[in-house]
């Protein structure tokens, strides 16, 4: 059986997008690198899906109904999260893609330095043992979850997100139902300071959307305001 990789993103225009960023930079600054951010996204996820063989399958997980159809999104199949809040729509599109695919793994679109090799692992980690495979960030959220059995809402719902807790509460609920495999931690990019941390990342000047992504980051001096 195939795996997923859902990329859990919004629409600009329709949902705010890197608010914190925008309150530093200004919300033309944010879109700008989300738009970006999305683009190194897609090409990570067919970067994924030639490297596996085809047996990661990637999509997009939209937050808006109203967007599936947009233009955005129109590189990769879609589904939508459904309503609620984060945990609800992770719970609905894990439950949902594990009824075709395993295991299913859920990134989001803040970590624009992701490569293929992280998630190549998570994948062979999952096949080779029981359990989920996190990765955990930096803020103390998580840039990756992957698992193949089926969890409950619950547990989803019980978690606080964003919050210097987040990952480290998600281990302990799912370390009382099997075996948790970290990964290595990495960022999400929220403010300024981590685009700084972006700019000097290595990934970004392989593949073609990311260095473009370093291009503009060297051509806007107001990135690194802090």
């Amino acid at each position: 059986m195939s795996a997923a990789l859902a990329i859990f993103a919004k629409t600009p225009g329709l949902s705010p997008v890197k608010t914190r960023l925008g309150r530093q930079l200004g919300e033309r600054t944010a879109a700008e690198f989300y738009r970006r951010s999305v683009g190194c996204m897609e090409e990570l996820a067919r970067e994924v899906h030639a490297l596996s063989g085809g047996d990661i399958v990637p999509c997009w997980a939209v937050a808006e109904r109203e967007a599936l159809e947009h233009s955005i999104w129109a590189g990769l199949d879609r589904i939508w999260t459904g309503e609620g809040g984060l945990g609800e729509r992770q719970n609905r599109v894990y439950s949902t893609l594990l009824h075709r695919h395993r295991p299913v793994i859920l990134i989001g679109t803040d970590s624009p330095q992701l490569e293929a090799a992280r998630i190549l692992g998570a994948h062979r980690t999952l096949q080779e043992k029981a359990g989920a495979v996190i990765g955990p960030a930096e803020d103390g959220g998580y840039y990756l979850f992957g698992a193949q059995e089926p969890i409950e809402e619950k547990l989803w719902t019980s978690i606080r997100y964003s919050a210097a807790t987040t990952c480290a509460d998600l281990i302990a609920q799912l370390r009382e139902r099997g075996p948790v495999t970290a990964l290595e931690t990495d960022f999400d990019v929220d403010v300024a300071a981590d685009l700084r941390k972006l700019r000097g990342h290595a990934a970004l000047t392989r593949g073609r959307a990311r260095r473009e992504l370093l291009e503009w980051l060297d051509a806007s001096t107001d990135t690194t305001r802090p």
